[in-house]
């Protein structure tokens, strides 16, 4: 290997950024490690938080691949600025009125692909600025619309009120943002809403279940033990189809060449694929071409 190469999976606290959590993995590695995050969670949500280490961090891209699962808090009856609830109130309406059949129905409209407007307060650049920075100085910006999906949308728990709240869960493709989300439906249903808490069970293919505390991984690098908290890239990339290089091929890889071209298994379809080792490591990230009963390989990430 080149580098180092890990994931870990790390269940971040409310409180940091995603960036101030690398920062200070990074810090406590050393040894000038590169280390990046497979998805940004805000500062006051908690839940998975991949983090690449290595010659892994070549692996974030896919590792956004799969869908990611949140519970979150819907808060019926009051928007922010923030469209969460760090933020400034600014405006309230009686949500009394709003009954569970009424917001399942509105839930239920919105599974599959829908547009959203980007939150003026996040990280995503307009012409070279993060949108925070232009609500944080006042200057308006014209906010980016995007196209997501959403798997699954259900109301969990129900408490009518004013405002009232919500319990919910979502599953959805990545570059989601919840707390858009959670206004849309406020403003679906007239009231206006804004997200309460917000925790990630899955992303990049992982569950919390999986997942070490930042204090569980700091006492693993003091006891010398941190590759124990960590799981391997090929299986971080379990969700890919596998195929495994003989030993010349391994030999290719390494010097950048495909595996060889051969003829396609039964059910092989094209799509991305992991190349392994004869002993399971993960050599590179190949895109498969199936063509004419043969199959073919590009390489778009080596690891060797």
């Amino acid at each position: 290997m080149s580098a180092p190469a890990a994931v870990l999976p790390l269940l971040k606290p409310p409180g940091p950024s995603s960036h101030q959590v690398v920062q200070a993995v990074r810090r406590r590695l050393g040894a000038g490690l590169r280390v990046g995050h497979a998805g940004t969670l805000d500062p006051a949500a908690a839940g998975v938080l991949p983090l690449c280490i290595g010659a892994a961090t070549r692996l974030t891209a896919y590792l956004q691949i799969p869908s990611k699962a949140y519970r979150f808090e819907l808060v019926l009856g009051q928007e922010t600025d923030t469209q969460d609830a760090t933020g400034r109130v600014l405006g309230r309406a009686d949500a009394r009125g709003i009954t569970r059949t009424a917001i399942e129905g509105v839930m239920c409209a919105l599974v599959g692909e829908v547009r959203q407007m980007v939150p003026l307060y996040s990280a995503r650049r307009l012409d070279g600025r993060r949108l925070y920075e232009y609500a944080r100085s006042g200057v308006a910006a014209s906010l980016p619309e995007i196209s997501v999906r959403i798997e699954h949308l259900a109301l969990v728990d129900w408490r009518p009120g004013n405002p009232a709240r919500g319990l919910c869960d979502v599953r959805c493709s990545s570059g989601t943002y919840v707390r858009a989300l959670c206004a849309d439906i406020g403003r679906r249903l007239g009231v206006g809403a804004y997200m309460g808490h917000l925790v990630r069970y899955a992303a990049g293919g992982l569950d919390a279940t999986v997942c070490v505390t930042l204090e569980e991984w700091e006492a693993a690098v003091r006891e010398g033990r941190w590759r124990e908290r960590c799981i391997s890239p090929a299986a971080a990339l379990g969700f890919l189809p596998a195929v495994t290089a003989d030993p010349v091929e391994v030999e290719a890889v390494a010097h950048g060449r495909p595996p060889g071209r051969r003829r396609a298994g039964a059910g092989e379809e094209p799509g991305l694929v992991r190349i392994l080792a004869g002993d399971g490591r993960l050599l590179a990230v190949a895109r498969r071409t199936v063509e004419d009963g043969v199959t073919g390989f590009i390489l778009e990430r080596v690891l060797v």
